[in-house]
């Protein structure tokens, strides 16, 4: 009997010994070959910033951070931090290099195995991504691999525009009849919008540092990103949509009357855009403009096609520069004096690149349906926004790809920050 219980506390022994072994992550014959420990990345621009949950339940010293670019064939030890640190921030990058990073703990004299390792592109610009029927708006890193903050749409969002000074967003909700303004950071609404009718187009204006809003029901808006203070700037249009701003002038579409309104950055209206010469504008689709100059690009929808224009301001021309029926959206390029064309075709979807007077300089093709995009002016690359595929795409103009964000169940629209 007692040698029987000797047996047994014996074999419970071992087998508590050996369950401990394999739980133990600073034992090498524990059979652990990855640390199950998140990490995430905060940051992806001039630095790479990372945080992560510290461990429970373990003595432990430290943490060592380890990199590598994908040119690298091995991972070397950036940093040793303090037990007492949850992040890290790696000044030593560069734009548009991918670099893949891990993270082991560090006890008395062992190391635990690596964590998963986590793959970023940083660059200059990070991005608001609306999905329109997944009822979110996503802040991305410039790869769009990482998601800094998901903020929730109490409806379906329709434009946003980013207060870079105050870090602040307003988001606009035209079925649901309302705006918000919230912090760019945490997601917190600020302030709600709920005196319009029917808020539509919206843009920050930096000069006097207000948000400009088209309200479609005729009205167009100044607000105040910090108060929140509404000042009417026009009552007397018919049916204001999209709204941007150049260096010196606000332009707007007054879609109910097919015609395109300009302002001063104060909010005295300008001047019409409507008959200039020879020529009608049947019914403006969209505008981008010429930021240095004050000209902008058109798209006019006629009997049976949809033409580009140019609008010239110091000269009241408008000049035409393509024609094609899918066509949607028209990005400037100031650095090449080009625009960037979405033609948005069920069958063949593609981007273009044309000189100012109408010459085809490049095709991206291989999309299924391009709802949105932007050009980014500093890596002259685009964040196409393929609502056919369910993804939006970051890739060069070589089409080599930087990112792909597929999170969002319908992406509807893509914003710079």
């Amino acid at each position: 009997m007692y040698k029987a219980l000797l047996l047994s506390l014996f074999v419970t022994f071992i087998f508590s010994c050996a369950e401990r072994d394999r739980t133990n992550i600073f034992d090498p014959l524990a059979g652990i070959d990855t640390l199950d420990m998140s990490l995430y990345v905060t940051r992806a621009d001039e630095l790479v910033n990372i945080e992560w949950s510290p461990p429970s339940k373990i003595d432990y010293y430290g943490f060592n951070i380890y990199r590598k670019t994908t040119q690298d064939e091995a991972y070397t030890q950036i940093a040793s931090l303090e037990q007492n640190q949850s992040g890290f921030s790696d000044t030593d990058t560069g734009f548009d290099v991918t670099y893949l990073y891990y993270l082991t703990i560090q006890g008395k004299d062992d190391e635990s195995p690596p964590t998963r390792n986590i793959v970023v592109t940083p660059g200059p610009l990070s991005f608001w991504i609306l999905d329109r029927y997944g009822l979110n708006m996503y802040r991305t890193t410039y790869d769009l691999r990482h998601t800094r903050l998901t903020k929730y749409a109490v409806w379906i969002p329709e434009d946003l525009s980013v207060d870079p000074i105050h870090n602040r967003v307003l988001v606009t909700y035209p079925q649901y009849r309302f705006a918000e303004i919230f912090d760019e950071t945490g997601g917190k609404t600020e302030i709600n919008l709920s005196q319009f009718d029917h808020p539509f187009g919206c843009i920050f204006e930096p000069d006097y540092q207000k948000f400009w809003l088209t309200d479609s029901s005729g009205f167009v808006y100044t607000i105040d990103p910090v108060a929140g203070n509404i000042e009417l700037i026009d009552p007397s249009l018919k049916r204001p949509t999209q709204v941007v701003t150049s260096e010196s002038y606000i332009y707007l579409i007054d879609s109910g009357n097919e015609q395109i309104i300009s302002y001063d950055k104060i909010g005295n209206r300008q001047s019409t855009i409507k008959n200039i010469g020879t020529i009608t504008l049947k019914k403006p689709l969209f505008i981008e403009p010429v930021i240095s100059s004050g000209d902008l690009f058109i798209i006019d929808q006629a009997e049976d096609n949809r033409i580009l224009y140019r609008f010239n301001r110091s000269e009241n021309s408008l000049t035409e520069i393509y024609t094609d029926q899918h066509l949607k959206t028209v990005r400037f390029d100031a650095e090449t004096n080009s625009v960037w064309l979405s033609i948005d075709n069920e069958l063949n979807s593609v981007i273009m690149q044309l000189s100012a007077d109408g010459v085809r300089l490049k095709m991206l093709s291989g999309f299924a349906g391009i709802a949105d995009f932007r050009y980014n002016p500093q890596t002259s690359s685009l964040i196409v926004v393929d609502s056919g595929e369910r993804i939006v795409k970051h890739i060069r103009s070589d089409e080599s790809v930087i990112g792909v964000f597929e999170e969002a169940v319908y992406p509807s629209k893509v914003f710079t920050e």
